[in-house]
């Protein structure tokens, strides 16, 4: 039997969790990377020897690099989350119109049976196909 369309929303909804939660991953990842290099620079090296204004010139430039640093992390996570539909659709494509064994076209059918072959369709399917035709 062909998959049917309640199974494959399913299986889209699993695979957008799973998008949303790798884009959550990476935004973390990139956080962590900015607040360390942030923790760092106001807690560590010479700083307190020699006091934190004398080192306020180097502040852009070290929190340039600590955001590029992040950037590794947030930028894909960013282009995730922007295509994630689109990513989704092609993981987890929905039938072709097309008989799945002889891609016959399976437009306006009355049965949820191909002409051609035979193969046995589930009826949501069948519904789906008649609705995106109208």
């Amino acid at each position: 039997m062909y998959p049917n369309l309640e199974y494959i929303l399913k299986k889209r909804y699993v695979v957008r969790i799973i998008l949303r939660g790798s884009v959550l991953l990476l935004f973390m990842l990139g956080t962590i990377e900015i607040v360390s290099k942030l923790l760092q620079v106001l807690l560590g090296g010479p700083f307190f020897d020699e006091g934190i204004l004398s080192y306020a010139s180097l502040w852009p430039q070290m929190m340039f690099s600590s955001v590029a640093e992040a950037g590794k992390f947030m930028l894909p996570g960013l282009l995730i989350l922007i295509s994630q539909k689109g990513l989704v659709q092609l993981i987890v494509p929905f039938p072709k119109s097309e008989c799945p064994r002889c891609d016959y076209a399976l437009a306006k059918l009355k049965q949820p049976r191909c002409p051609e072959c035979g193969l046995k369709l589930s009826a949501e399917f069948l519904q789906e196909e008649d609705d995106s035709d109208a």
